[in-house]
C-alpha cells in the first residue's frame, strides 16, 4: 500500500469507522485509515502536535458532521479558513439528509456529501463513491509530485 492515500476520518461512533475499514478493505481502496473521535483532535492531527507529531500529512478527510462538542460544520470553517487546509479534500458522512446541512457542505466546497448507510451493502456502496475520490487525488497528487520534480532538475 505504498501509494495509498493517508485518510484521515473524524468520527466519534467506532462502530461507524469499522464499518468503514471493512468496506475499504473489501473494496480494495488504496488508502491508509486514521481515526480520531473528535474536532481538538483533529485539528492536533493537521497540525502534527502532541500525540500525532509523527503522523503522515493526510490526503483526504472523512468528516462526521454529528460530532460531539466541536460540530462538523465548524470544523469544516476552520479547515477552510485555515491557509494549510484550505486546499485538503474534505468528504462529509453524515446521517442528516437535511437540505441544509448539503448546502451548508456546498458552501465549503467538499468533495462530496453522502450519506451514512444503515447497512453494511451500503457501506460497500460507499467505499466505491469514496474510492472514486481517491483516484482522482491520488491523480492529482501525483501530477503535483511529477510537476515538482520537474521544476527541480536543471
Amino acid at each position: 500500500m505504498d501509494n495509498a492515500l493517508v485518510v484521515l476520518v473524524i468520527e466519534d461512533n467506532l462502530g461507524d469507522f469499522h464499518l468503514l475499514e471493512e468496506s475499504f478493505a473489501e473494496q480494495s481502496v488504496p488508502a491508509k485509515l486514521f481515526l480520531v473521535p473528535n474536532a481538538v483532535q483533529a485539528f492536533s492531527f493537521l497540525s502534527r502536535q502532541g500525540q500525532f507529531a509523527g503522523m503522515p500529512k493526510p490526503d483526504l478527510v472523512l468528516l462526521d458532521l454529528n460530532l460531539p462538542i466541536i460540530r462538523g460544520h465548524k470544523v469544516l470553517d476552520i479547515i477552510r479558513s485555515t491557509e494549510e487546509w484550505a486546499r485538503l479534500p474534505v468528504i462529509v458522512l453524515s446521517s442528516s439528509t437535511l437540505k441544509k446541512d448539503r448546502e451548508e457542505c456546498a458552501r465549503f466546497q467538499v468533495e462530496a456529501h453522502l450519506v451514512k448507510p444503515s447497512h453494511y451493502d451500503g457501506y460497500l456502496e460507499l467505499a466505491k463513491e469514496i474510492a472514486v475520490c481517491c483516484k482522482r487525488i491520488a491523480s492529482m497528487r501525483e501530477r503535483r509530485r511529477t510537476a515538482s520534480m520537474a521544476k527541480s532538475v536543471p
